[in-house]
């Protein structure tokens, strides 16, 4: 289907009900199956060039991927169809009559993972900013860390010829990720409960 000359892969149903197994196939496969064909061109053409249309897909995989998030936050019982009213969305339905409840402890998990990937997205432009910078009124070469130490988050260095080394330090990156996410998921925790006061 094209929409003003820019091609969409997904379809509309009005009236069509799933399970939430059912719908997390549907949005996970396209994310998996072209991300597992991309690493296995990557093994067989070894180029840099096949990392671009990963990204791409992966990208243009976020909204499926969070729906997939909020869908596993309930019980495998329910149902996802539309909302009622005509809004636009989706609307989770459970087996009996009532509304659905989501599963114990995803509530915390979600505010963990929400805001460890919001400090990997900080971390990541910053870095990016900062290589930037560095390529327009520097040398090019970036290290946020200490490499010797032990937790490096990012280094860039400019090579003679035009060329670039890139290092990211995942163990660093991921204690900064998991420090965010504790942090986001205090703050948020505590935010609710003076709210609800």
């Amino acid at each position: 289907m094209c929409i003003r000359d820019r091609p969409y892969a997904y379809a509309e149903t009005s009236g069509a009900s799933y399970t939430r197994n059912q719908l997390l196939v549907a949005l996970l496969a396209p994310f998996a199956v072209i991300t597992a064909v991309g690493l296995a061109a990557m093994v067989v053409f070894p180029t840099p060039l096949l990392i671009v249309p990963l990204a791409a897909n992966a990208a243009g995989s976020i909204g499926d991927l969070w729906m997939a998030g909020v869908l596993c936050q309930y019980p495998a019982d329910v149902r996802v169809g539309d909302p009622p009213g005509g809004v636009r969305g989706f609307g989770i339905y459970g087996a009996e009559e009532g509304s659905p409840s989501r599963l114990p402890g995803t509530p915390l998990l979600s505010r963990f993972l929400r805001g460890s990937v919001a400090t990997l997205a900080v971390v990541a432009a910053y870095a990016l900013l900062a290589v930037f910078l560095s390529l327009a009124f520097g040398s090019g070469d970036v290290v946020l860390g200490d490499p010797d130490g032990g937790w490096l988050l990012f280094r860039h260095d400019r090579r003679p010829g035009g060329t670039a080394f890139l290092e990211l330090g995942d163990r660093a990156l991921l204690g900064v990720a998991a420090l965010g996410g504790l942090v986001w998921t205090l703050v948020a925790t505590v935010r609710q409960r003076l709210e609800r006061e």
